[in-house]
């Protein structure tokens, strides 16, 4: 697999890409980039840092049950300079066709577009895997969340778990997750 490269609605150009080892260090820079909302959309609670063990297995996926990708802007020769994203589906042991999704953008980079491009990369990659529907967990004032699902599938069940908190099934939708158009070069 190989980063894609892509343009959003503003015009900035990124690329979504696999996630890889050499991506912890901007893991742990990002979780400090979060405001208490984000934390609280993203992981139900604050969060300080990930332990070793995590950063582990959050960077080194195996691209068939576990699946990652970043999304990172880039400058006007195609070069990476920030890791602003990050969308995962890791599938269920219950349901092969089944997986657990999540996705974080630090703040500055939310409500621009480039949610929808990672989350329509993720979808495609993990319909090429088998996997046909997304189980997410979110809090129930998280609506920009479940619309983002929306985009890529159709949200078949909603369910209060607790604590304010939803789990949300999505069924993926092999036609809506078309990546944005990539990058013309000439």
């Amino acid at each position: 697999m190989e980063a894609r490269p892509v343009r959003l609605r503003d015009g900035s150009t990124a690329v979504t890409r696999p996630i890889s080892p050499a991506d912890a260090p901007c893991l742990t820079a990002g979780l400090r980039r979060l405001s208490p909302t984000g934390h609280a959309y993203r992981f139900l609670h604050y969060r300080t840092r990930f332990t070793e063990a995590e950063l582990h297995y959050l960077t080194h996926c195996d691209f068939i049950d576990h699946l990652a990708l970043v999304f990172a802007p880039t400058d006007a020769e195609g070069r990476e300079v920030d890791g602003v994203g990050v969308a995962r589906c890791i599938r269920t042991k219950e349901d092969p066709e089944t997986a657990e999704v999540a996705i974080v953008f630090v703040d500055e980079w939310q409500r621009r577009g480039a949610g929808t491009v990672l989350l329509r990369h993720l979808a495609e990659l993990a319909l090429s895997r088998g996997i046909r529907r997304w189980k997410g967990f979110l809090l129930e004032d998280n609506q920009a969340a479940l619309k983002l699902l929306a985009k890529v599938g159709k949200i078949v069940s909603t369910r209060r778990i607790g604590a304010g908190a939803l789990e949300a099934v999505c069924e993926l939708n092999p036609s809506g997750a078309v990546i944005a158009p990539p990058i013309e070069t000439h």
